[in-house]
């Protein structure tokens, strides 16, 4: 999985990390791996796997409504994704953000049996 400047690999056995040149190891009993539902309002069009969960204004008033000063003010989806969390003490913290709320909390689960 690529994760910004770093490639993880997830081996049977071990989490191999890669950043350049430079290749770490952790046991999956040294990750702590967290799985969270975020909202999150979408500028772009939302993945097409998303679920939106409901619609905001690009600019809000003060009773929730659009405000009408913007006469670019267009409704934005809000969508729910997955939020998976990798951290050890040993330097490793990552975010990935999934579309499939499902999808990221049986990866995590997953994981978790793995380090059991």
């Amino acid at each position: 999985m690529p994760l910004g400047k770093e490639t993880f690999y997830l081996t049977p056995d071990a989490i191999l990390v890669t950043a350049g040149k430079t290749v770490a190891g952790f046991g999956y009993e040294e990750v702590e791996f967290m799985f969270r539902s975020a909202r999150f309002i979408e500028e772009e069009t939302p993945p097409a796997d998303a679920t939106v969960v409901d619609q905001t204004w690009r600019y809000v008033n003060r009773k929730g409504g659009p405000d009408r000063r913007f006469n670019n003010n267009r409704e934005l989806p809000i969508c729910l994704y997955g939020e998976i969390d990798l951290r050890s003490s040993n330097g490793v913290n990552q975010r990935i953000q999934c579309s499939r709320v499902e999808a990221a909390e049986r990866f995590v689960a997953s994981l978790a049996a793995i380090s059991a």
